[in-house]
C-alpha cells in the first residue's frame, strides 16, 4: 500500500504525540509521591546487640553475596513488620513479632545499609542512608509541584526497599523537609541507577 506524503507526515505526527503522551504518563508516575509521613507512623527501633555467632548461618551467607563490597558490622532481632513504602511499622501488624534479623552494612559507597532478612537468608527490606548524594531530577521536579514546594531539603537522603523477589522489588526515595521548625519526610515511588555522590 503506498502513502502520499501527507498521509506519511499525519502518521508521524500521530505517532509522536502518542509517544509525547506516554512519557508524560511515565514520569510522573517514576517520582509521584507515595507517602506524606505522619505523626501517627511508628518507626521501629534499632536493637542491633546480637553476635555473629548468634545469626542464623544462612543470613550471614546472604549478607556476603547481597552485600558483597560491604562489611557488616553489627546484628540485631527485628521484630517488626513493616510497610512496603518504607521504613514504618505496619499498623494492621503491629501485634506480630515475626522471626527477622537485621544487619548494618558500611557499603563502599559510604552509606549505611539496615537490611532485614528472613531465617532462611531471604532479604525482605533495606533502608540505606546517604549523606550527600545528589537528589534525581524526577524528584525535585514532583516536589517542585506539590505542597511542599517552598520548603527546605534538610538532612540525609534514604533509599528504601521492599524485596517481593530478588527480581521484584519496589523503591522509594525518602527525603526530609523543612519549614518554620516543622519536618515532614516524604518518600517518592522511584527506580534509578546508583545515587551520584556530591563533589
Amino acid at each position: 500500500m503506498n502513502f502520499s506524503n501527507n498521509q506519511n507526515l499525519e502518521v508521524m505526527k500521530k505517532l509522536f504525540v502518542s509517544v509525547l503522551a506516554f512519557l508524560g504518563f511515565l514520569f510522573p508516575l517514576l517520582s509521584q509521591v507515595d507517602h506524606d509521613y505522619s505523626i501517627t507512623d511508628k518507626i521501629p527501633v534499632e536493637t542491633l546487640t546480637l553476635k555473629k555467632e548468634q545469626i542464623p548461618p544462612a543470613i550471614i551467607k546472604a549478607v556476603t553475596s547481597d552485600f558483597s563490597t560491604g562489611q557488616a558490622l553489627t546484628y540485631g532481632k527485628f521484630p517488626f513488620v513493616l510497610e512496603n513504602y518504607g521504613w514504618v511499622i505496619n499498623k494492621d501488624a503491629a501485634g506480630e513479632k515475626p522471626d527477622h534479623y537485621e544487619v548494618l552494612i558500611k557499603a563502599n559507597d559510604g552509606s549505611d545499609v539496615y537490611a532485614v532478612y528472613a531465617p532462611d537468608g531471604s532479604i525482605i527490606q533495606s533502608r540505606s542512608l546517604y549523606k550527600n548524594i545528589t537528589i534525581p531530577a524526577e524528584v525535585k521536579n514532583s516536589l517542585a509541584k506539590g505542597q511542599y514546594k517552598d520548603w527546605t531539603i534538610v538532612g540525609d537522603k534514604e533509599i528504601i526497599k521492599f524485596y517481593n523477589s530478588k527480581k521484584d522489588v519496589e523503591e522509594h526515595f525518602r527525603i526530609t523537609v523543612e519549614k518554620n521548625n516543622v519536618k515532614r519526610s516524604i518518600s517518592f515511588n522511584y527506580k534509578e541507577p546508583a545515587p551520584k555522590q556530591q563533589q
